[in-house]
């Protein structure tokens, strides 16, 4: 027997979040909010599936929450205290470092590619925010239902 199963893949993507002043994360828990798109391409049709993520903090492998936190580079030089939040596009934070629904392919749906929008911004996790540069890094392994 041979099974050939479909599988799903995902572009490297870069998000940049424009420079903010210390004052304003340290007025509010979060600034500068991105909106971007993922794309997810597929070999074959896969109706009535639900695409299910593990979204893993590449810089910090333990890191594992339900906020959607994605730590600041440790080995980044001038590094800030503050941290990136990836939320979906109904404001929901993302599950890092656990399996989570991600995307609900329609019934009878013959589709190959999707899209998802996603949202990344600032988060201040410490009391105040401190100068610096942020740099996070995500891996995300697609499985499905």
């Amino acid at each position: 027997m041979n099974f050939v199963l479909p599988t799903c893949t995902m572009l490297n993507q870069v998000v940049n979040l424009a420079p903010v002043p210390t004052a304003t994360l340290n007025s509010n828990q979060t600034a500068n909010e991105q909106a971007f798109n993922v794309n997810i391409n597929c070999t074959a049709a896969m109706p009535n599936k639900v695409l299910l993520a593990t979204i893993t903090d590449s810089y910090t492998p333990s890191n594992i929450n339900n906020n959607g936190i994605l730590k600041n580079s440790p080995s980044l030089a001038n590094r800030s205290n503050v941290d990136v939040q990836l939320r979906d596009s109904t404001d929901v934070p993302l599950a890092i470092g656990a399996q989570s629904p991600f995307y609900s392919i329609p019934v009878g749906s013959t589709a190959t590619t999707f899209m998802k929008t996603l949202k990344a911004r600032y988060y201040r996790t410490l009391a105040t925010a401190t100068p610096g540069y942020v740099q996070t890094q995500a891996t995300v392994s697609l499985d499905y239902q």
